[in-house]
């Protein structure tokens, strides 16, 4: 790993995050193979907004995923959108929104955390739980 690298979190840690910070429905997203046949697990933390993680096989298949996240994210935007896309070490990130909605692809290494059309007053909410998962 070098000094641009990050740690990624695991799907426990994912879990146990958000059992401790919101008001916590979990889903296990069935069917994997068939819809992601590069992910080993998935999850969804679905309260007011989606927040998805995914622990794919290994970087390429999550390079992968997180390309094919950005075109599906992309589809839900017209022209009147802000984007923003950097990609550093093991990770890459791609946010885009406008004025009612706001949608985030963020890998670390075999994982990716996506966030689908999460309406704009929660936007800071998301950004903070984002931030402090180091997504």
């Amino acid at each position: 790993m070098s000094s641009l690298d990050k740690e990624p979190i695991n799907s426990k840690e994912f879990n146990d995050y958000f059992e401790t910070n919101i008001e916590f429905e979990k889903y296990y997203i069935d069917l994997i193979n068939e819809t992601y046949s590069s992910v080993n697990e998935a999850h969804n933390v679905d309260k007011k907004y989606s927040i998805y993680y995914f622990d794919c096989k290994n970087v390429i298949a999550a390079k992968y995923e997180f390309g094919k996240l950005v075109s599906e994210v992309n589809k839900n935007y017209d022209k009147n959108t802000v984007k923003t896309s950097k990609s550093i070490g093991n990770t890459e990130r791609y946010a885009i929104g406008d004025s009612e909605t706001y949608s985030v692809v963020s890998r670390i290494g075999t994982t990716i955390i996506h966030t689908s059309t999460v309406p704009k007053k929660y936007q800071e909410e998301v950004k903070g739980y984002l931030d402090e998962l180091g997504y």
